[in-house]
């Protein structure tokens, strides 16, 4: 059995099932009444290392699901609906998103829903990076706040966030800090009337290395923000808009 787990943990494989998996008498085998199937791209790519619900993500009336494949520096929002059976999630096509993390990162560690971060009316999901080396030093990690759509990009990339007016990133506000370790939906925790995100910092925090969440408020209008760079314990910096010409935009910017 522990060489079957092995193998199926290299490539990654994230199952919906409507009856419990139960092992065959000879204990050789897993088997399930399967609902849906989603399987890693390749060898190592770890898909299913983090699962969560995306709510509503393309505003269509059906729940939808997110699968993190840290090895492959992958995120995949795939898309509810009737008869899923088992889908690569190496070709969702039009039946999904594929989220490409940053050159030596590993997207995917943490994957959750956000809530409605930015007050539109539709579901948004956020994703964790713990190993990217961020704009504050080597391993200080980000997460990252894709909007929902009805017609969201099916292959967006992190390092390069182009679509005018939608997504943003949070920064870990030092080397070594982890931030995106873990990453969460919080709901209106400010009771503003907009959802709120949360971020895990292994490593960092007011005792060495003894960890740090932060709360980042949700808003119509947000950037690139910078993990507890203000240096209390809720909302970060105001937003920081990239303005130099070829760099990404963010919302408020009209395109090019």
């Amino acid at each position: 059995m522990n060489e079957l787990l092995s193998s199926r943990r290299r490539l990654g494989v994230a199952l919906l099932a409507s009856s419990l998996i139960a092992l065959t008498a000879a204990g050789s085998a897993l088997t399930a009444s399967l609902d849906a199937r989603f399987d890693g791209t390749a060898s190592s790519d770890g898909a299913g290392h983090a699962v969560s619900s995306a709510s509503d993500f393309n505003n269509d009336g059906t729940e939808d699901m997110i699968v993190g494949a840290r090895a492959a520096n992958r995120a995949y929002i795939v898309f509810g609906g009737p008869g899923l059976g088992t889908v690569g999630l190496g070709a969702l096509g039009a039946g999904g998103v594929t989220i490409t993390g940053e050159a030596g990162g590993a997207l995917g560690h943490s994957v959750a829903a956000a809530g409605d971060v930015v007050d539109d009316g539709i579901d948004d999901v956020i994703v964790g990076d713990e190993n990217v080396t961020g704009a504050n030093g080597a391993d200080s990690g980000r997460a990252y706040v894709i909007y929902g759509s009805a017609t969201p990009a099916t292959t967006p990339a992190v390092a390069s966030l182009t679509r005018a007016g939608t997504d943003f990133r949070i920064d870990g506000a030092g080397a070594g800090e982890d931030a995106g370790i873990s990453v969460a939906g919080v709901g209106d925790v400010n009771n503003d009337g907009v959802d709120d995100v949360a971020v895990g910092s292994g490593q960092d925090g007011s005792t060495a290395d003894a960890g740090r969440a932060d709360v980042v408020f949700g808003t119509p209008s947000v950037g690139t923000r910078r993990a507890h760079g203000g240096g209390g314990g809720g909302e970060s910096s105001t937003a920081e808009r990239r303005q130099a010409p070829g760099q990404p935009r963010w919302q408020g910017q009209a395109d090019a």
